[in-house]
């Protein structure tokens, strides 16, 4: 499948990209809706999982320019706090609505679902593979493996880490090992990715965010 991921969040969209290419997907990844159609355009685009965030306005826009270029490209919202940004009539217009709070791959299973039109709907329950909550999951590391991870978000590599915390590059790596295992993902933008979910859903738990979907819930893979 093709897919163009188009999302703000460089290091989310980079990393959803990179684990649709590892799984035999073809993926290109855009910051903007506007960049959709150049995107699209000759390339003989299936879908595009898209930020909900965008608003309507642009998401419709891309949506009908995208439409001349590619008639079968399919949109998928992917929305990060459970609130849609545009309502029913923006979820109407695409193929599903994911939950982005939980780990990538489930993130491309549920974009397959959606696709395919078997997706099943419900509240978002932001999860990792050990089906916990992003921000527990990174509670579960050490002091020291917290400022290893935010690190690695400045993209520090590991010899840059070592230098910037005072250890050798043997321990650095440790370290990252130990961080990506207790995550439970598989590579450092990944793990750079949860570490964006678990503060936006902290912030938006904060604030009191509640689903607002008008009557269409969040699909989130099963897996």
């Amino acid at each position: 499948m093709k897919v163009v991921v188009c999302d703000s969040r460089r290091l989310l969209g980079e990393a959803l990209a990179d684990v649709l290419n590892t799984t035999g997907h073809d993926a290109w990844y855009v910051e903007s809706p506007e960049a959709v159609c150049a995107i699209a355009a000759g390339r003989d685009v299936d879908a595009c999982i898209i930020q909900a965030e965008f608003g309507a306005q642009r998401i419709r826009e891309a949506i009908r320019v995208t439409a001349f270029a590619g008639p079968r490209v399919r949109f998928v919202l992917l929305c990060r706090t459970g609130r849609l940004h545009g309502g029913q009539p923006l979820a109407d217009a695409a193929a599903g609505v994911v939950s982005a709070e939980q780990r990538l791959s489930g993130i491309v299973d549920a974009l397959l679902q959606c696709i395919r039109g078997a997706a099943t709907m419900r509240s978002p329950q932001p999860r990792t593979a050990a089906g916990r909550a992003p921000a527990r999951e990174r509670d579960r590391l050490t002091g020291r493996e917290q400022q290893v991870l935010h690190a690695l978000a400045r993209g520090d590599s590991t010899r840059a880490v070592a230098r910037s915390l005072d250890m050798s590059r043997a321990t650095a790596r440790t370290h990252v090992q130990n961080i990506l295992a207790k995550l439970g993902v598989h590579s450092r933008l990944e793990a750079v990715a949860l570490l964006h979910m678990s503060s936006a859903t902290s912030r938006a738990s904060a604030m009191g965010a509640e689903p607002a979907l008008g009557g269409r819930r969040l699909a989130e893979s099963s897996a």
